[in-house]
């Protein structure tokens, strides 16, 4: 395996790692130590479980924490799970409205040594039911009149709403039947959410930033600077998931991981590659994902962001050989630490539901810190500015400083899988073999007194609605049976799982220092 990046301490590092069964390992980067004690907990959602609309529960494309309690046996807590746009594959698309999950679950951690709070397991226990999960409710965005969304492809249609153009759905063909839909098409990703239950979720096909208050009602939008949507030879928006536009965000690429400061003050929103303007001609040149942040601290829907930097994402061998990288690691979601540091999820294209056979060479939790970066807000723009290239050919312009990174968590530790009784192979893959897409990431404390820095970090995956029992509603009124399973040898039943795992964060740690 081998993983290339601009900063020398990744290699160090990720080495570390993946090296062995080490159970805590430091990162450092910029007066920050991060230590992975590592994974503590597994929980599983049966794949063929539906929600209260009778609908396959599926994927988590994003996560939030609520309720978050010490317990005299561990914890206890809601996770608030965003869904993407339904079951989309071998030419069934759903008509799946944006929908937030309510679940209760219940936390016993199990440490390195075996021990649990309040329980001793053996180190052959390889169970994965330390997270305990239990679905409570589901509820819909919609806009003011009522009207949900659509997850179905909006292809170059639009509609004005909210004084700008948004992806727009006007019919669905099936069975050789039109049905009217004339919905907003959204395919959510992200998700930071306020105190008071209000925020916003990011969507792909804008790529856009929805504004919703308290009862999910969709009430603003923040439309990306012009260079982010996406855009036709023809010199029209092309919205579509099937096809690269010739600018703008990639297909299925687009606001990918979204999160807001502790103070809620400052949102940030990180493309899952670059744009197509400043990709390479082969994947392993996509690698300079650009980050906004907006201050939402007096207006919502804010109509410039206040920072834009270069993240420059893993790049890899995805065939495990150590041979020249050929792709870059996309990355699925973020937790902001300050304001100048972000927990970024990164992965392959390798696992349960891939379709390939290919071994998994990174999935991983990367601490970005751009304080040093260049600010391309900042920048004087010309009247062309926004829709050039800041990284041409796929290398990054000389005058541009990108964000530093180093690795944090590395979610294929071998010696995390053997203990919690994952399965390696993808080859002959069964429910416990790891997820390919790893896209929902939330933080709280340990509310540990002696460990005042210690946190959980949960993981979950996107599982694609991958069952052979699913279920989606659509345009047509009418829930429609899918089997997503068949006879493909790759494919099986695929839960919707959540990892955590345990870290100490020191801000203005001695010690620590920049990675270059």
């Amino acid at each position: 395996m081998r993983i290339c990046s601009r900063n020398s301490l990744w290699v160090v590092v990720f080495g570390i790692l993946c090296g062995g069964p080490c159970p805590s390992v430091a990162a450092q980067l910029s007066g920050t130590r991060i230590t992975n004690h590592g994974l503590q907990g597994v929980g599983r959602v049966a794949a063929s479980s539906l929600d209260q609309r009778g609908e396959t529960f599926g994927s988590v494309s994003a996560l939030a924490i609520r309720d978050w309690h010490r317990t005299e046996h561990g914890y206890t807590g809601t996770f608030l799970t965003l869904p993407d746009r339904g079951f989309n594959m071998d030419g069934f698309y759903s008509d799946y409205a944006a929908r937030l999950h309510t679940l209760s679950f219940t936390f016993v951690p199990r440490a390195s040594s075996g021990k649990q709070i309040g329980k001793i397991r053996a180190l052959s226990d390889r169970s994965q039911d330390q997270i305990r999960i239990q679905y409570r409710s589901s509820s819909l965005f919609e806009f003011s009149e009522g009207r949900r969304t659509t997850g179905l492809d909006p292809g170059t249609h639009s509609v004005s709403l909210f004084g700008t153009e948004l992806p727009f759905v006007r019919t669905q063909r099936r069975d050789g039947v039109v049905v009217d839909v004339q919905r907003v098409a959204v395919d959510a990703e992200g998700l930071a959410i306020k105190a008071d239950g209000s925020g916003w979720f990011s969507d792909e096909y804008g790529p856009n930033l929805y504004h919703f208050d308290r009862s999910l009602r969709i009430d603003r939008v923040i439309v990306p600077p012009e260079d982010y949507r996406p855009m036709s030879a023809s010199g029209s928006y092309a919205y579509t998931s099937t096809n690269d536009p010739v600018r703008g965000r990639r297909m299925n690429q687009g606001f990918e991981a979204l999160g807001m400061n502790p103070a809620e003050t400052r949102l940030y929103a990180l493309a899952q590659s670059a744009l197509i303007q400043d990709s390479g001609p082969t994947l392993d040149g996509r690698r300079h994902a650009r980050l906004l942040i907006y201050d939402v601290s007096r207006e919502m829907s804010p109509s410039a962001p206040v920072g834009e930097y270069v993240v420059p994402l893993p790049v890899l061998d995805e065939t495990g050989q150590g041979t020249k990288p050929n792709k870059t690691a996309t990355q699925s979601e973020l937790v902001v630490i300050n304001d100048s540091q972000l927990l970024v999820l990164c992965r392959d294209s390798s696992g349960l539901g891939s379709n390939t056979t290919n071994p998994a060479v990174f999935k991983g939790v990367i601490l970005v810190d751009f304080r040093e970066a260049t600010n391309l807000a900042g920048l004087a723009r010309s009247t062309d500015r926004g829709t050039n290239s800041i990284s041409p050919g796929g290398t990054l312009a000389p005058d541009i400083r990108p964000a530093a990174s180093v690795p944090v968590v590395d979610l294929l530790s071998a010696a995390d899988h053997q203990r919690f009784g994952f399965n390696a192979s993808f080859s002959a893959p069964n429910h416990r073999t790891f997820s390919e897409k790893w896209e929902g990431m939330a933080m709280v404390s340990a509310l540990d007194p002696e460990r005042p820095n210690d946190f959980f970090l949960f993981v979950a995956n996107d599982n694609d609605f991958m069952t052979a029992r699913g279920r989606m509603l659509q345009a047509d009124g009418l829930v429609h049976d899918y089997n997503a399973v068949g006879l493909h040898s790759l494919r099986t039943e695929h839960d919707t799982v959540f990892l955590a795992y345990r870290l100490t964060i020191e801000v203005d740690a001695p010690g620590a220092r920049n990675a270059q």
